[in-house]
């Protein structure tokens, strides 16, 4: 579907919960933002360098590129992520503990205590928990959910300081991602994307259920051949939870937890002085698919509408565009707490023409 709103020149399209906003300025885009999308108060926004680069976190993007200079079998990334990764991560918390301070020496033994406690109270679990009827006790899952908050903290950490992670950094203001989308040269058109982590979550949840119920409906229908097919002949279950849990061993539940994977929780602002200056915001993510993969499922599955916005900039210079946001006091300085923000805006100064405020501006900033 393709449509011109007469009240703007942005053109719209919508494709497997995806929806492409192209515009051609920065005011093109404030217009078309206050019009539709200043009351959606929860959206939370991203920039790329390049329409073409897919919403994945810096852990899938590493080992997919791994696997791609190897002539791996990309169906195995999962199965990669879920072997290397800990093992990494298990590093990282090993110098971490040694070095950090006692503040994070106690978050990290408190994340090990907590992964003793929660026993297996994975996404999968839950999700047999569901089939079978067999959920997982409170004191489990109280457990489960302080050990995901205990290790997205430390997740934040870790990417802080440069080691992939299935965290994405997200910005509270669309203006934020605009400087990082514009920052990096590219051969193709600069992007801004917005998600709303509240229905991402909701729908994670209610895909989660409502994939569970389709599942036992499965099973107690077919149940005589599923039975017969059993690996275990000598288990004869007698409960109803007994035999969707028997069945549930021939099944193939690799994606199960992929596609319910979404998680916020909020990160230290003191752990990281630029999530303050950014307005941050950090999410978990699959590592098996990029969320455009999971919003085209989630979408067919559960007839959603948009999950994704991406406003791409086509027609305005990208010095144009940075000089706008150094108006609106988005810089390098600003962004970057300390030395390292001079550093950055003194690079963007090289970067782009015109962009120093000391000679003055040389665009004229009437009507895009």
């Amino acid at each position: 579907m393709q449509w011109r709103d007469p009240l703007d020149k942005a053109s719209w399209r919508e494709s497997d919960g995806v929806t492409r906003i192209v515009c051609r300025s920065i005011a093109e885009f404030m217009a078309v933002h206050a019009k539709h999308f200043a009351n959606q108060r929860n959206l939370i926004y991203r920039g790329h360098a390049s329409f073409r680069w897919p919403l994945e976190s810096s852990l899938r993007r590493v080992i997919r590129t791994r696997m791609a200079s190897s002539g791996d079998d990309m169906n195995h990334l999962p199965l990669m992520a879920q072997t290397d990764f800990p093992t990494a991560f298990s590093e990282f918390l090993e110098r971490l503990d040694a070095l950090g301070d006692r503040e994070t020496r106690d978050q990290i033994r408190d994340y090990y205590d907590l992964w003793s406690k929660s026993g297996h109270a994975t996404t999968l679990e839950e999700f047999k928990g569901l089939v079978t009827g067999n959920e997982l006790p409170f004191e489990q899952r109280q457990a489960r959910h302080r050990l995901r908050a205990a290790e997205f903290q430390l997740l934040a950490i870790a990417q802080h300081y440069g080691m992939p992670t299935p965290l994405l950094d997200w910005s509270q203001s669309p203006f934020v991602g605009w400087y990082f989308a514009l920052r990096e040269q590219s051969a193709y058109y600069p992007t801004v994307i917005a998600i709303a982590p509240g229905v991402w979550g909701a729908t994670s949840i209610r895909w989660l259920k409502d994939s569970a119920q389709k599942l036992r409906v499965k099973i107690d229908k077919d149940s005589p051949e599923w039975f017969a097919e059993c690996s275990d002949q000598s288990i004869v279950p007698s409960t109803t939870a007994e035999r969707r849990a028997a069945v549930l061993d021939t099944y193939d539940l690799t994606d199960t937890p992929e596609y319910a994977s979404f998680l916020q929780f909020p990160a230290s602002s003191h752990l990281n002085d630029r999530l303050q200056a950014q307005q941050g915001i950090l999410t978990r993510h699959s590592v098996a698919h990029s969320m455009e993969e999971i919003a085209s499922v989630l979408q067919h599955d559960m007839k959603t509408q948009t999950l994704i916005w991406k406003f791409v900039l086509v027609e305005e210079p990208r010095e144009k565009a940075m000089t706008q946001l150094r108006m609106m006091n988005i810089t390098g300085s600003t962004l970057f707490p300390g030395l390292v923000g001079a550093g950055q805006l003194g690079l963007d100064s090289l970067r782009f023409e015109g962009y120093s405020a000391k000679y003055g501006w040389p665009y004229h900033f009437g009507s895009a």
